[in-house]
């Protein structure tokens, strides 16, 4: 749904409790325009759960990613599993600055990194050797940065 649309839709009384499941859609990525709308409208908390920022990582919407952050959302945040719900597609499994790992963006890990945001030792180090090695070097990037929790 795009910037027009979404204000079409508040407009006449458009609402839900969260923005969960609204941005995985055929349609395309909504982008920045649309997300200022909703934040407007509906503050950081309505993205709570909703794998927004993980799915702005992806989408390489740096625009998105930085208003989301900068808002308050979580860039620690653990969607809860969205597959209690067979209707519903897992979007959003992993923290933001692993996305940002998979979408092999230097920028966003640098971005996450430098505001706090940590991913598990045990992902980091990969003993099970599950990475794929097209991965390695940004997996050892968030490492460089220091992007680890301790004792995990």
């Amino acid at each position: 749904m795009g910037a027009d649309r979404t204000r079409w839709w508040i407009e006449h009384g458009g609402r839900t409790k969260s923005g969960r499941g609204l941005f995985e859609c055929p349609e395309g990525w909504p982008g920045a325009a649309t997300f200022r709308i909703l934040l407007d409208q509906f503050g950081i908390e309505w993205f709570q759960d909703s794998g927004a920022l993980q799915l702005a990582v992806k989408n390489h919407d740096f625009e998105t990613v930085k208003m989301l952050v900068e808002a308050g959302a979580d860039i620690n945040e653990n969607v809860s599993d969205w597959n209690e719900d067979v209707r519903e597609p897992r979007a959003a499994p992993l923290r933001a600055l692993e996305m940002a790992v998979y979408s092999k963006s230097k920028g966003m890990i640098q971005y996450f990194a430098e505001r706090g945001a940590k991913l598990p030792r045990k992902t980091v180090d990969d003993p099970w050797n599950t990475l794929p090695k097209e991965y390695r070097m940004y997996m050892d990037l968030v490492a460089e940065l220091g992007a680890v929790e301790e004792g995990t």
